[in-house]
């Protein structure tokens, strides 16, 4: 499985994701007369910094996917024909659909499409193939049937996948922590939203086997020039030496 969480703001946008992939099968008889799933779990890039662009990153079930249609391939191949984060959307929604195609028989997967326009403006996008994603009550019967979908996500909210019954409550309480105590935990700080990011990924990695391996996170700046940062295994993220090397580096300019 996969928890991608993303944070979008007026001027920075947050992209961060797991590693780790899960592929079950079920053997024939002459492997296992038991019948029961063989899993088996190997680390797969699920986010990609596009520089003057943005950054995409993938939630879901890509296991079925053909070597020729993956998306890393699909990406490098059209990269100069994709000149802004609107363009990168169309790009990701139509390989969502005409290529990897789920509705014939894949899992609900989607993607996170984040970056700045020329204008300056952010944009943070989720397109994906599945049932809405809204709480009860609020959910129609359309609502739960699967079909393609798309939407931009507006400034100051949370955009996560994957795991979303162990994200939300995390996010939550964090957001009622701020409320009542008048903590900022969402303040205007990349990298501390960075470090929050990749945290609730380790987090969760600790207790679900399917989540985890090298943690990838991006902060996407308004020059779309992206800065990442990987934690491999539970390696603490390390916000004081990247704050120290942001700092070195403007001192050099």
């Amino acid at each position: 499985m996969t928890v991608i969480i993303s944070f979008h703001q007026p001027n920075m946008i947050i992209m961060s994701a797991d590693s780790k992939e899960t592929s079950t099968f079920n053997p024939d008889t002459s492997i296992n007369d038991t019948f029961q799933p063989i899993t088996d779990y190997h680390e797969r890039m699920k986010i990609f910094p596009v520089e003057n662009v943005g950054c995409v990153s993938m939630w879901g079930d890509f296991t079925g996917i053909k070597k020729e249609l993956d998306f890393a391939t699909y990406l490098r191949e059209n990269l100069n024909r994709i000149e802004n984060v609107d363009e990168l959307k169309i790009f990701v929604d139509k390989y969502l659909r005409e290529d990897l195609r789920p509705h014939e028989g894949y899992g609900d997967v989607g993607f996170h499409i984040g970056g700045f326009m020329p204008s300056g403006e952010s944009r943070l996008y989720h397109i994906f193939y599945g049932p809405n994603r809204k709480k009860e009550p609020l959910l129609t019967p359309e609502d739960r049937i699967p079909q393609y979908r798309g939407h931009p996500l507006p400034i100051h909210q949370v955009l996560y996948n994957g795991r979303n019954e162990l994200v939300e409550p995390l996010l939550e309480f964090l957001n009622q922590l701020q409320q009542h105590t008048q903590i900022s935990i969402f303040e205007n700080d990349p990298i501390k939203h960075m470090a929050l990011a990749n945290f609730l990924t380790r987090y969760i990695s600790q207790f679900i086997e399917d989540v985890g391996g090298d943690i990838y996170t991006f902060w996407i700046k308004p020059d779309n020039k992206p800065i990442g940062v990987t934690t491999i295994g539970n390696a603490v993220f390390p916000t004081n030496d990247l704050r120290k090397y942001l700092d070195d580096l403007k001192d050099k300019m």
